[in-house]
């Protein structure tokens, strides 16, 4: 009987196997004297190229009138992700020169289509669904964790959205000071990239 019960078993097991968990990373630095300065810095990105293919970018700008670094940062998920997925900010606080996140919201799939990329191949792709909602924790130095406790639908896009106060105020921005925000993406996706 044991016998029988753990051959019946093993297709179901088989069946359940994950895709490999991937780590995306995302890095995009602000100096406003740069030309296009919101168009420009972005160090790293992950784009159709990457394994797994999807999005993940940090948009950044500064508004003169608040005087607050705005962030953007954008995800799409072209296989989906299962519950669990985490997105971290998390380095030390001089390396990201500024404090106080602030203001944070969540960008819907509508928004992803309309921001969610410069690039067109990503921008123009067939994002269908919203991320699930993410419950965020951030300390006034920067350490910031969202974490996405439902599973993410295939196709599914969006954004975590904040603001922050540049060390060294307006007077440092201006004059060429480098704003920095390293992200880092954990997730395992629903389908598995060129499974057949």
């Amino acid at each position: 009987m044991p016998a029988a019960i753990i051959g019946s078993a093993a297709p179901a097991i088989a069946s359940s196997i994950s895709c490999p968990a991937a780590i995306w990373t995302a890095y995009s630095t602000v100096k406003y004297t740069d030309p296009d300065y919101t168009l420009t810095n972005f160090h790293k990105t992950e784009t159709f190229s990457s394994t797994p293919p999807g999005s993940f970018e940090v948009q950044h700008w500064y508004n003169r009138s608040t005087k607050l670094l705005y962030w953007r940062i954008s995800i799409g998920l072209p296989q989906g992700a299962e519950a669990g997925a985490v997105l971290t900010v998390d380095t030390a606080p001089q390396e990201l020169n500024w404090t106080n996140p602030d203001n944070f919201s969540q960008y819907s799939v509508s928004q992803f289509k309309r921001f969610g990329s410069y690039s067109p191949d990503i921008r123009d792709h067939e994002w269908t669904s919203d991320l699930p909602t993410g419950e965020i924790s951030a300390t006034p130095e920067g350490k910031i964790t969202v974490t996405f406790k439902e599973p993410a639908k295939p196709k599914s896009g969006g954004s975590i959205y904040f603001t922050s106060v540049p060390n060294g105020g307006e007077e440092a921005v201006l004059r060429g000071d480098v704003y920095g925000l390293p992200a880092t993406l954990n997730f395992v996706p629903l389908e598995c990239p060129n499974k057949k």
